[in-house]
């Protein structure tokens, strides 16, 4: 996989987290992911794509595709948590929306499904050397 597919994969979740900044100013856990997001890429440009193809893309891709709203309402990501908490700093988007989903319009809902959407398709052909060397039963630091 070449870096350009995961610089346009950062870009565009960094774009969807600022989306979601302007949606929900007064909701300081998008900020705190945001900063997350660019700690770790800095660390490794390849890990968020890594991170979300294994926590989010493999397991869930067709109910994001389907538009399925249990995506948000019922699943729970308790399995992901050490992953999705790389380095001490919370990745852990999708649990976000569990108590602001009902809150937002049709309109907002379909472009937090198209966000989703393209981070599911960039993601899907990411190789997950990086995840695998993480261990899931332990925090990393």
């Amino acid at each position: 996989m070449n870096s350009e597919q995961h610089f346009l994969f950062n870009e565009k979740l960094a774009d969807f987290i600022n989306r979601m900044i302007e949606v929900n100013p007064s909701v300081k856990d998008f900020k705190i992911f945001l900063n997350s997001c660019e700690f770790i890429t800095n660390i490794d440009y390849r890990l968020p794509m890594q991170i979300f193809k294994y926590c989010v893309t493999d397991p869930y891709s067709d109910k994001i595709y389907a538009r399925d709203e249990s995506f948000f309402l019922n699943e729970s990501y308790d399995e992901y948590g050490n992953i999705m908490n790389v380095y001490g700093y919370s990745f852990d988007l999708v649990n976000k929306f569990k108590n602001l989903w009902c809150t937002y319009s049709l309109k907002e809902k379909n472009e937090i499904w198209n966000y989703f959407n393209v981070l599911c398709c960039l993601s899907s052909k990411a190789n997950l050397d990086l995840v695998k060397q993480l261990s899931i039963n332990e925090k990393v630091f």
